[in-house]
């Protein structure tokens, strides 16, 4: 797929504590042709990180929209 398909998929957030059913749902959702970012808690995607994946992704970084 190219970068500018992948670019217009739609985004799923999974926020799930348990490793292996976050893993998995991400699985099945990319397999579905999504696009998927993953936080272990809502604390943790929450957190302003700029190192975050979530940073470079749709978002331009949480606290942008979190303003």
């Amino acid at each position: 797929m190219s970068s500018a398909n992948a670019a217009k998929r739609p985004v799923v957030l999974i926020v799930e504590d348990d490793l292996l059913i976050r893993l998995h749902a991400a699985q099945i959702i990319e397999e579905a042709e999504f696009d998927v970012i993953e936080a272990s808690s809502a604390d943790r995607f929450l957190k302003p990180d700029r190192t975050s994946p979530f940073c470079s992704r749709t978002f331009k970084c949480r606290a942008a929209w979190m303003a």
